[in-house]
C-alpha cells in the first residue's frame, strides 16, 4: 500500500520534534527539535548582523506574527524558499 506524500512527516523524520507547544487563544504554534541549540548556533552563525536585525526587531517580528496568509499564498512562499535553496545543493 503506498503512503501518500506528506511534507510534515518528511520534515518531522528530518528534523525530530522534542516538543509542541499550541496558544489556542493566540493562534501560534512552535516546535522545539531535538537539535534546536545545535540549529540555532549554526544559524546566527551563519546569517548576517542586517538579517539578525532583521529578524529581532521587535515592530517587524510583530507585523510576521500578525500577517495572516491563505494556504494557497503560504504554498507559493514555500516552493520560493525551496526553490531557492536548491541552488545550493
Amino acid at each position: 500500500m503506498d503512503v501518500p506524500y506528506n511534507r510534515f512527516v518528511e520534515l518531522a523524520q528530518a528534523c525530530p520534534i522534542r516538543a509542541l507547544l499550541i496558544d489556542e487563544q493566540g493562534g501560534n504554534v512552535i516546535t522545539n527539535q531535538l537539535d534546536e541549540l545545535e540549529f540555532q548556533t549554526e544559524l546566527n552563525e551563519s546569517i548576517s548582523p542586517e538579517v539578525n536585525q532583521t529578524l529581532l526587531n521587535p515592530k517587524l517580528k510583530l507585523k510576521r506574527m500578525n500577517t495572516k496568509l491563505s494556504y494557497d499564498a503560504m504554498q507559493v512562499k514555500a516552493k520560493l524558499l525551496e526553490d531557492e535553496l536548491e541552488k545550493y545543493r
